[in-house]
């Protein structure tokens, strides 16, 4: 019975809440004041605001229920850019004195980009609260320049500060216009090798362009380690390993990379990686680079039916079926049969 309150409150369905608050008694269940206050700030519904205080469910005169109440609505609000339910909050607390929020309110109009939301606060003169380092950390993340625009801007008024995780997340998330944004600005880029290393395993060969391009504006110049190919050819695919071999740059160690299917359990239990390391794998032993797998790795993958994974040991790598691992697997009852068929094709 509670959910429907909620749920009434969230679509805005007063003829529900009102239905509810006449049945309590029978039902023995009041309505959640709380919920239904949150739902509503989150929605963005004035009018069950208003019922709220007509109906009596909130006094915003209780000073009690304003404390355990106005935090949490004033955070779904303003993560939710509702700026009229803040507007609606302020007015029925007779101004800001009485409006308890958190360092989450500001924080969570951050994330989700609600410029509107920050401006309200300081043009309603509210102690900008927040969670320093954190708010252009996750707004970076998720390329929010906006954001940490507005952050910047109100220097000396709050600090402005960030760690290595903007650029490293903004890297690895593909938002080059953070990265930029930084270096035009005039600020330090703090990064460490997980900002080109996550952005060479998630295949974003753009954002390690980027970092190349501009190395001569980075004091610390370009770090990276051999992540970001250990993990790349599996999950990134071909393009990636080919950015590297033409990229010129040494990395970390001598060796440049090795193809190595000794993981194969896991690769085949990402099946979305699966079409990626093939692609890598062909691509390796077209450059010239070995590849390790034995014939243990492809009893492995007939066992669990990767027929491509198969075909690519075989035909690719050159793994060679024999007789007695086609017998062996023949006894498998779970074993596909046209995979039994083409291995016999191919024994020596």
């Amino acid at each position: 019975m509670r959910n429907l309150g909620w749920e009434a409150a969230r679509r805005g369905r007063i003829d529900i809440l009102d239905w509810l608050l006449s049945s309590a008694q029978d039902f023995g269940i009041g309505i959640d004041a709380w919920a239904v206050l949150n739902n509503a700030s989150e929605a963005g519904h004035l009018d069950v605001l208003d019922w709220c205080v007509r109906r009596k469910v909130f006094d915003p005169q209780d000073d009690d229920a304003v404390k355990y109440t106005t935090e949490s609505v004033v955070a779904c609000a303003a993560g939710h850019g509702t700026v009229q339910v803040l507007d609606w909050w302020m007015q029925t607390l007779g101004g800001g004195e009485r409006l308890q929020y958190s360092e989450w309110a500001l924080d969570a109009a951050s994330f989700n980009g609600h410029l509107k939301v920050l401006q309200w606060f300081k043009s309603n003169g509210l102690e900008l609260k927040h969670h320093q380092g954190l708010v252009v950390d996750k707004a970076a993340a998720v390329g929010l320049v906006d954001v940490i625009q507005w952050w910047h801007s109100q220097h000396p008024l709050v600090r402005f500060m960030y760690t290595t995780n903007a650029a490293d997340t903004a890297s690895m998330n593909g938002h080059v216009q953070v990265l930029q944004w930084f270096l035009d600005a005039g600020l330090e880029l703090k990064y460490t090798e997980q900002a080109i290393d996550c952005a060479s395993q998630c295949g974003r060969v753009f954002v390690l362009d980027w970092w190349v391009r501009n190395r001569a504006r980075l004091p610390a110049g370009l770090q990276f380690t051999s992540n970001a190919l250990v993990h790349s050819h599996r999950i990134a695919g071909p393009q990636v390993l080919d950015w590297w071999r033409t990229s010129r740059l040494v990395l970390a160690q001598d060796a440049f990379f090795e193809l190595d299917f000794t993981d194969l359990e896991t690769v085949l239990g990402q099946s979305y990686a699966v079409q990626n390391a093939l692609d890598a794998v062909v691509w390796g032993k077209a450059n010239g680079y070995s590849v390790i797998a034995d014939e243990s790795h492809l009893k492995r993958a007939v066992e669990l039916g990767r027929f491509p994974v198969v075909e690519c040991l075989v035909d690719v790598v050159g793994v060679v079926p024999t007789a007695s691992l086609v017998a062996e697997l023949e006894m498998s009852q779970s074993v596909p049969v046209h995979i039994i068929d083409w291995l016999k094709s191919r024994i020596d």
